[in-house]
């Protein structure tokens, strides 16, 4: 499975579940569908490619000899739904640049489990209701630029703060991110559940 086959799962996924609680709830739901729609499918939540690193890929996925890494993540704005059996109040995130750079990282990292045989192929799901992501920013050169994931833009290559980053912006994330490939992102519509405020949900899927 592959970024095509994870597209039709979102797309299945997303007439059943047009909302998730937070990133568990959403991890357990693409592993319901994914079993649904690929019953032959191994698949695992929080899997360690490399023995004694501590990152943890958030699925693993398996089938007839090719195995998928997938990193996934749920940044929210407040936003609250419900439904017949369940409330959903989301909380507004923030730190839309501390989100951008970890999914980054996670990129570099899906390209270096790939790279070295542990895996066929790799995913990077963002799933969001901030249009702070898809959207680019008003204001010029600010701290997180090269982190930017918005419709038509172009990643490649070393990504790394500028100077206006301040410290509780960067610590733990001091690193640059280094990228083999090249990477042009666009957005796809998930669900709408209000056409006003926080009601509209996309994702961005990459490809490793």
């Amino acid at each position: 499975m592959a970024g095509l086959e994870l597209m039709r799962v979102l797309t299945e996924m997303a007439r059943e579940r047009p909302i998730f609680h937070n990133k568990a709830d959403l991890k357990d739901a693409l592993v319901k569908v994914t079993k649904r729609l690929c019953p032959v499918a191994d698949v695992e939540l929080d899997y360690r490619p490399f023995a004694g690193h501590g990152w943890r890929l958030d699925l693993w996925m398996s089938e007839a000899g090719r195995s998928v890494a997938v990193h996934m993540a749920y940044p929210t704005r407040a936003f609250c739904f419900r439904t017949k059996v369940d409330r959903f109040d989301l909380k507004t995130q923030g730190a839309c640049d501390q989100h951008r750079y970890d999914f980054w990282r996670s990129v570099s990292r899906l390209e270096h489990t790939v790279r070295v045989g542990a895996a066929s192929a790799g995913c990077a799901l963002l799933l969001t209701n901030d249009h702070l992501y898809w959207t680019p920013s008003a204001r010029p050169l600010v701290a997180d630029e090269a982190f930017h994931l918005h419709d038509g833009c172009t990643r490649a290559g070393r990504l790394a703060w500028t100077a206006k980053a301040g410290p509780g912006t960067t610590a733990g994330r001091e690193e640059p991110v280094d990228l083999v490939g090249t990477y042009r992102p666009s957005w796809a519509d998930y669900a709408c559940l209000s056409a006003e405020g926080a009601g509209t949900f996309r994702y961005l899927l990459l490809t490793v």
